[in-house]
């Protein structure tokens, strides 16, 4: 086979992901088939493989195949891509002055939703790595609660409609009192900090504003709940700067556009 010959299953996966983005309801994997020309197996196989990487995600009774969310995502990361250039630097140098420490880009996605874009650990210091979505799971991370704090009364809403704390929040915070008092700190502070006790970490967030004032995203940072008092002190400025400098940069970045 030639070098420049194109990958005969790559070609035939992007046939099936164009044929069920064209079906508004989705398409069964008869129609997968039928549309695309490939024989049921073949077409069972890829469609597997698509939907073990979120490319497809299924729907049943009866049973259909539908664009993942990893499609979207990938246009999302392609919007995003001035805020995630400007970001990975300032996380990475930020990340290597702090030892034991750890910073992520966190993005809000629609419904009040939020995730790593990029991370920088401990464990592969200075090294920004772009990440596939992972949700954050309701009222824990801080930088969830983060968002949490700075929606509006309709968003927030909308949160607790898809998210029941009664379900999920109970067990951090007890009852919503206590949550909605933590909020307002959160609001007056200008960071948030669960205070709940976290076994593993000692997490903080803090919030990046555009130009318009408007919070586009977040960096999250922990360590472990074995740092010193100072170290945490450390980190919760270190965050606080990284939002900082990320926010004066797309600032600057948008000016010069």
């Amino acid at each position: 086979m030639s070098g420049n010959a194109p990958i005969q299953s790559l070609n035939r996966a992007a046939q099936i992901l164009f044929a069920v983005a064209g079906a508004e309801r989705g398409r069964t994997l008869t129609q997968i088939s039928h549309a695309t020309g490939l024989n049921p197996n073949t077409a069972y196989r890829l469609v597997r493989t698509l939907e073990g990487d979120n490319l497809l995600t299924r729907s049943t009774s009866p049973l259909r195949f539908h664009l993942g969310p990893v499609v979207e995502d990938l246009v999302r990361l392609e919007s995003e891509r001035h805020l995630l250039a400007v970001a990975a630097p300032v996380l990475s140098r930020h990340q290597l002055r702090l030892p034991g420490s750890n910073f992520s880009l966190v993005d809000r996605l629609p419904g009040a939703e939020s995730c790593p874009r990029i991370s920088v650990t401990a464990h592969r210091p200075g090294v920004a790595v772009v990440q596939r979505s992972v949700l954050h799971r309701p009222y824990e991370k801080a930088s969830a609660l983060l968002f949490l704090a700075y929606d509006s009364p309709e968003d927030q809403a909308e949160f607790f409609k898809k998210h029941p704390f009664e379900r999920t929040g109970t067990a951090h915070w007890g009852n919503l009192t206590r949550l909605h008092g933590f909020l307002a700190d959160v609001r007056r502070l200008g960071y948030a900090i669960p205070e709940f006790p976290d076994r593993e970490f000692y997490r903080v967030a803090a919030p990046i504003f555009s130009t318009g004032n408007a919070l586009i995203a977040a960096v999250g940072a922990y360590m472990e709940t074995t740092a010193s008092e100072r170290d945490r002190f450390a980190l919760v400025e270190a965050c606080r700067a990284t939002a900082r400098e990320i926010s004066r940069k797309l600032g600057e970045k948008s000016a010069a556009a």
